[in-house]
């Protein structure tokens, strides 16, 4: 059995613990290795995506010669049976002769197992692996490694609320801690621990919290502390008893939210954020199929306001009647959601003549979050068109990415596509 390991530290070994060295120092090879182990779902890849992914800069032939060698090379290095074929024209992996650690983590979410899985997410995806000449594999990392950082914020949140709830102040404190040191500038994540710590009985200790958070985005990012984490310190100088006429302190988790540690869009993070990933390639996720609700809209006040903004157009070869079509079949979706109030991509974009900014000081339009895209067409061998659809999910408030996905498929299946995007925003945003 072969371990490898992408989660944090690069390491790939046997099962007695051999490093394969020879693997590790071949960054191309050791990158189209990690994607056939980690990409989903984890089955078959055919040859000529594989081609667009780590060759792009190459004719055909050269390019098949390329990935000819490296298989050649991974099965020398690796022994046989790991990498396996299916025809003629795609490859893979046996599974039940290598493992990651990736799966081993997504395993144990699966099962609840959080305790588990947070044990096992060492740091972000594949850090430090440069792969020249592949920006298609740079933007799979680079959404992969998001997915993967919001599902560790997500279980170290479950875990902080559960222990809260059973009383157990310190172990809240402790995954709170956790969720900080993953995202230093995320304010929810300092507002939960500012408030267990309060909970706790250590308001010296929130009040240390919350002046390091306001010194980390002031000194790395230069940037003004979050007005609640703001009101919150102001509340715990005062002595105990005294108003200073802001609001209580949120809970553990009226602050956080199920975002808790995405990506910040700026800092130290900024490459994390995929907004502006185009054109990326295929990699599974979990669509979480919800039934739309044929209740009477909820009043006004009640309701979740998403701005959809009009999807660019990624690419000669894209019709712009496409990334159109898709975005206005995505509104009258969401726009049947009774919890939701929803602005179409014309509105959002340009309202009369003038163009608008969602969100920004000034603007016309207040919306608690927006969605984008990018479309893009693409011809396969043999006339067949396909679409690459990168949706991103932005929080107005602050900037913060809640979701970002690239979804691939025949440009037949556009109204698959509405579904499954209308789907998984209406989950993120907690409506039916």
């Amino acid at each position: 059995m072969i371990k490898l390991s992408t989660l944090g530290t690069l390491d790939l070994r046997t099962v007695d613990g051999e490093e394969l060295r020879a693997v590790l120092v071949q960054p191309k090879r050791m990158a189209l290795l990690a994607f056939l182990a980690i990409a989903s779902p984890r089955t078959f890849h055919r040859r000529d995506s594989l081609l667009g992914i780590f060759w792009p800069e190459m004719d055909q032939a050269h390019a098949r010669a390329a990935l000819r060698q490296a298989l050649h090379f991974l099965r020398q290095a690796m022994g046989p049976g790991i990498v396996v074929s299916r025809g003629t024209e795609e490859v893979g992996l046996d599974f039940t002769s290598i493992c990651s650690d990736v799966a081993a983590f997504e395993e144990a979410l699966e099962q609840d197992g959080l305790e588990a899985a947070v044990s096992i997410y060492a740091g972000p995806l594949l850090q430090g692996l440069a792969v020249a000449d592949a920006p298609e594999f740079d933007r799979w990392v680079d959404v992969e490694r998001a997915r993967l950082d919001r599902a560790y914020a997500k279980a170290l949140e479950t875990l902080a609320d559960r222990a809260s709830k059973s009383g157990d102040h310190d172990g809240a404190i402790g995954w709170w801690r956790r969720a900080v040191q993953q995202d230093a500038y995320s304010p929810s994540a300092a507002l939960a621990l500012m408030s267990a710590l309060e909970a706790s009985g250590d308001r010296a200790g929130a009040l240390a919290q919350g002046e390091a958070s306001r010194a980390a985005l002031q000194d790395d990012l230069g940037v003004d502390c979050d007005p609640a984490v703001e009101d919150f310190l102001a509340r715990l100088r005062q002595p105990a008893g005294a108003s200073v006429g802001v609001g209580s302190p949120p809970t553990a988790l009226e602050g956080a939210g199920p975002e808790l540690g995405v990506s910040s869009p700026t800092g130290a993070r900024r490459a994390r954020v995929v907004a502006t990933v185009a054109g990326g390639l295929l990699i599974g996720y979990g669509l979480l199929a919800g039934s739309r609700s044929d209740a009477e809209a909820a009043p006004a006040s009640e309701r979740t306001n998403i701005a959809v903004l009009p999807f660019e157009v990624d690419g000669t070869d894209t019709e712009p009647y496409l990334a159109a079509g898709l975005a206005e079949g995505i509104v009258s979706r969401l726009g049947g959601i009774a919890q939701l109030s929803v602005i179409g991509a014309n509105e959002s974009g340009v309202i009369g003549t003038r163009p608008v900014v969602v969100g920004s000081p000034g603007s016309d339009l207040s919306v608690d979050y927006t969605l984008r895209a990018s479309v893009r067409r693409v011809t396969l061998a043999g006339g067949v068109a396909q679409l690459r659809i990168t949706p991103v999910v932005r929080r107005v408030a602050d900037g913060v990415v809640l979701w970002a996905d690239t979804i691939v498929g025949e440009a037949t299946e556009l109204f698959e596509f509405e579904s499954r995007i209308a789907e998984t925003v209406a989950e993120l945003l907690g409506a039916q």
